[in-house]
């Protein structure tokens, strides 16, 4: 889909159509709305077609840069946050790996999920809890320094624990975690459904009477923790 590629002005169609709807949305003044737009996420993990098995890093920047220029300059979109994301990384050398430079993204950030077992003991739940807890505080530290030299802002763009198995998880786990570094925003993922006759047990936000919703609302109450009634309060679109 790159320029030369034989479904190059397919995806060209694609741009257009979502080029149409961007354009569409609008505050009721007539305000464009920012969007914080991650395309192509997850670089490094094998499991897009543009992950890092099935795509060089040239191919992958073309890409990127491309998307970039055709949305800006011939379809005049100028209120889209292009956020550069990785999943897990091992090294400086990997997060950077394929970054498409200063002029093509605004933000840097990265995915990252606390893994365990159903039904986990509390010894596993332990051990989850520490092993998380290492790999996200050794990734946001690689993500500050690079978001610093490069003057980004950065984000936790995709984390959760799925069914939140730990009742303290909010407080304990994640914000821990967080708490010393300059992030923009941090995305739980979604709720998928929450039927157990159904087999939809898949859920990343807590629902009224579950083990950890009083930890959830401990964290809401946070002083620096902003959900949508503060931030709507700080008039961030004036």
């Amino acid at each position: 889909i790159i320029p030369g590629g034989k479904n190059h002005q397919l995806y060209v169609q694609w741009l257009d159509r979502a080029a149409d709807f961007l354009k569409e949305l609008k505050t009721k003044e007539g305000v464009y709305a920012p969007i914080l737009f991650r395309p192509f996420h997850e670089h490094n993990g094998g499991w897009f077609w543009w992950g890092n098995p099935h795509c060089s890093p040239d191919d992958y920047i073309k890409l990127w840069k491309f998307t970039v220029d055709y949305l800006k300059n011939k379809k005049n979109i100028h209120h889209l946050i292009y956020v550069y994301n990785t999943n897990n990384f091992q090294s400086e050398e990997e997060f950077i790996h394929r970054y498409p430079g200063n002029d093509y993204a605004d933000m840097m950030s990265f995915d990252t999920y606390q893994f365990a077992k159903p039904s986990p003991s509390k010894a596993e739940l332990e051990q989850s809890k520490k092993d998380f807890t290492a790999l996200l505080r050794n990734n946001l530290t690689v993500l500050q320094q690079y978001a610093q030299i490069n003057q980004k802002p950065m984000a936790l763009a995709e984390t959760g624990f799925d069914t939140i198995p730990d009742p303290t998880w909010w407080t304990q786990t994640l914000y821990a975690s967080v708490q010393d570094f300059d992030i923009c925003y941090v995305l739980i993922w979604r709720n998928h459904g929450l039927k157990k006759e159904e087999n939809q047990m898949h859920y990343y936000a807590p629902y009224k009477g579950h083990p950890s919703s009083s930890d959830f609302k401990n964290f809401y109450t946070l002083p620096n923790v902003y959900f949508g009634k503060k931030t709507k309060a700080l008039n961030l679109y004036k």
